[in-house]
């Protein structure tokens, strides 16, 4: 039974949104044996860290789950589009686990639906991580566009086909230590870049970076414009298209998150999954009905919304019926 270290970072808004990832982690790999890393700021409560730990025993009884607190050394880092400063936790990974040599960093906007296996096999001993190509920030057409902003100009304009997605990576933290990267790491998360962290880590990383397969990364329908075009500009392979449909291991939200909108790519999938593996579908699905679901329709995609959702009205009571689940409210 292979045994995998794997690292999340979350503040208190997106712990349950952690919790999902997880136990998606756990669901999808149960041949596997984890040692679970949490970071977390200081507003996450004890009552979450419980549940946590009690979700991780109930799916995997031979994982652990510890919790390591970030504390303020990101507390002047720059935030932009709704990430926090947990997102830079992954910088400084090396440093809150000196123990550990080889750990994979997951984002906590992803599904796991297959084994990871392959991934923590990667041998990344003469590089610093092992990650996904992004796709879409690689076509041509978008790489053009980022050109437009003066870093993104003057640090990647030799990324083209070559900059990757940190969502979800396996880092050599033996090697990141070794290089002491937190002092070239640390100076730049006060700039403004439009990625964060991962602007940072492509700028400073170039050519310590191995690539994995695409289906570890997947951040859209196999058949979308975005992977046709990947394929036919050399970013992908033939075998990583079909492997998208055939093994899909890790689907990543990049954009709008599904516990925002229900009709984004793949958002069926994540909504299914709480419903029948977390106890917070009512808390999801009560903030998506009072803030999100009016944001959705107006977005532009009614007559999809219409697939998805049905609202009717019987005597007294509105009955909604979302993703096939039905609810009524007395009126």
């Amino acid at each position: 039974m292979t045994e995998i270290n794997i690292a999340f970072s979350f503040d208190n808004n997106y712990w349950r949104q952690g919790v999902t990832t997880i136990c998606s982690l756990l669901n999808a790999g149960k041949a596997e044996v984890y040692n679970i890393f949490c970071l977390c700021t200081e507003d996450v409560t004890d009552k979450a860290k419980n549940t946590i730990k009690n979700l991780v025993k109930k799916n995997s009884p031979l994982s652990t789950v510890t919790f390591v607190e970030i504390g303020k050394i990101f507390d002047n880092t720059y935030e932009s589009r709704g990430l926090s400063k947990a997102t830079y936790g992954r910088l400084l990974l090396h440093k809150f686990l000196p123990d550990i040599d080889k750990i994979i960093y997951s984002d906590v906007d992803i599904i796991f639906k297959g084994s990871l296996k392959e991934a923590w096999d990667t041998d990344i001993d003469d590089y610093l991580f092992a990650a996904v190509k992004s796709v879409r920030n690689n076509l041509e057409e978008n790489f053009e566009k980022n050109l437009k902003y003066p870093f993104w100009k003057e640090h990647l304009s030799d990324m083209r086909g070559q900059y990757f997605n940190t969502g979800f990576m396996v880092m050599n933290l033996k090697k990141i230590r070794e290089k002491e990267m937190e002092k070239t790491w640390l100076p730049w998360s006060a700039e403004k870049l439009f990625f964060q962290d991962q602007d940072i880590l492509n700028i400073t990383c170039k050519n310590l970076v191995t690539y994995l397969p695409t289906r570890f990364n997947i951040i859209d329908c196999p058949d979308s414009y975005t992977y046709r075009k990947a394929l036919k500009e050399g970013i992908i392979t033939s075998e990583e298209f079909s492997q998208l449909k055939a093994a899909p291991a890790v689907i990543h939200y990049t954009g709008r998150k599904p516990w925002n909108s229900l009709y984004i790519n793949y958002s069926k999938e994540w909504w299914e999954f709480v419903y029948k593996r977390t106890p917070f579908f009512a808390l999801f699905f009560k903030n998506y009905l009072k803030n999100k679901l009016f944001e959705d329709l107006h977005f532009g995609q009614k007559q999809l919304m219409k697939r998805i959702v049905e609202i009717h009205w019987k005597k007294h009571k509105k009955i909604i019926k979302i993703l096939g689940f039905e609810f009524l409210y007395k009126i």
